[in-house]
């Protein structure tokens, strides 16, 4: 249960990130690699949680 609400997290934060990224101007390509760094926040919160349990 708990990969499944951090692996809806990652999705989120790349979809927050590309959406806003988009709404404040940036073109689609820079959009959604902001979009992509914010989804790798999401990633190392799952390695960190990971590597603690």
């Amino acid at each position: 249960m708990t990969a499944v609400g951090l692996g809806l997290n990652t999705a989120l934060l790349f979809g927050w990130g590309a959406f806003v990224a988009i709404r404040v101007g940036y073109r689609l390509r820079s959009a959604l690699l902001i979009g992509l760094a914010d989804a790798t926040i999401g990633l190392a919160v799952i390695v960190a949680n990971a590597l603690i349990k």
